[in-house]
């Protein structure tokens, strides 16, 4: 599964990394102090945007947005609004896709994964690599033949 990551030009991210990304971005210091990126260090965000840097297109999900809008944000002035001014310039680069709720919510993976994840395995069943740090969203996934990656086993990989 890392070789079709490596291979692939575009790259499905879940929330938890695009909130790293964008907290790293705002400030690589703020990341083991932000309530959302307490478990990441600043060698998870580089290691994150070396991946990220490699790839020309970023997928994402309006479920996506609005998780990482509402967990990136949860942090007081002034970081707050440069955060909120990062995420601005990042949704102009993203390839945005959208599946409507209702049909999301008709598969087998809803009940489980919940709207925003079972948007995501959609569209990693529809051919994106998904690069995550999500265990159900990795195992639901692998189960599906999906070329998924789980971040952790690169981190691990990393500190070796």
């Amino acid at each position: 599964m890392m070789e079709a990551l490596r291979r692939s030009r575009a790259i499905l991210l879940d929330s938890n990394l695009l909130v790293l990304y964008l907290v790293g971005l705002a400030q690589e210091a703020l990341i083991g102090k932000h309530k959302r990126t307490q478990s990441y260090t600043i060698e998870d965000f580089l290691l994150l945007r070396a991946i990220l840097d490699s790839k020309r297109t970023l997928v994402t999900t309006p479920g996506v947005l609005t998780e990482v809008s509402n967990l990136a944000r949860q942090i007081g002035d002034p970081i707050k609004a440069q955060i909120t001014f990062l995420l601005g310039q990042i949704c102009q680069t993203l390839d945005e896709r959208y599946t409507e709720s209702a049909r999301i919510a008709k598969g087998p993976h809803f009940t489980r994964l919940g709207l925003t994840d079972s948007g995501l395995l959609d569209l990693c069943a529809a051919g994106l690599p998904l690069l995550t740090d999500d265990l159900p969203l990795y195992v639901a996934a692998t189960r599906l033949g999906c070329a998924a990656v789980n971040f952790n086993h690169i981190r691990t990989d990393a500190w070796q």
